[in-house]
């Protein structure tokens, strides 16, 4: 049976470092994707993950050098689980996405009209005698 190491995120980025090693970067960045569901009661529930990003300087991976926090990012890579021993001589470990591939993402203009249209004639309703157009 192969092996299966790949991990797809769409979230919202955090904070951005980008290192530079001589003639190459990488830039370290946080995504947040959020899972949303009911709880027991049935009260709307939104849980955020939080997760690390390693890329390298690549094309594929370029659109990672022009992120900022808030942006939306699409990002295609696989876990690394890292394990060090810590000042205090504790082992730890961290996980985190080496990413192979980096876009952002950016609403499309068909989608942007439709919102759009819906605000405006929502606006329309609630400004028009009667309440409707």
């Amino acid at each position: 049976m192969e092996q299966l190491n790949k991990v797809e995120l769409i979230g919202t980025v955090e904070s951005v470092y980008i290192k530079e090693f001589g003639n190459t970067r990488c830039v370290n960045f946080s995504v947040a994707t959020n899972h949303c569901f009911k709880d027991m009661s049935g009260c709307p529930v939104i849980e955020t993950t939080w997760h690390r990003v390693l890329a390298w300087e690549d094309p594929d991976t370029a659109d990672a050098f022009k992120l900022e926090k808030g942006s939306p990012v699409h990002v295609i890579g696989r876990i690394r689980v890292q394990r060090y021993t810590g000042a205090d001589g504790v082992e730890r470990q961290t996980v985190e996405i080496v990413a192979s591939k980096i876009e952002n993402v950016y609403y499309s203009l068909p989608e942007f009209q439709l919102l759009f249209i819906f605000v405006s004639v929502r606006q329309l309703s609630f400004d028009s005698p009667g309440g409707h157009i």
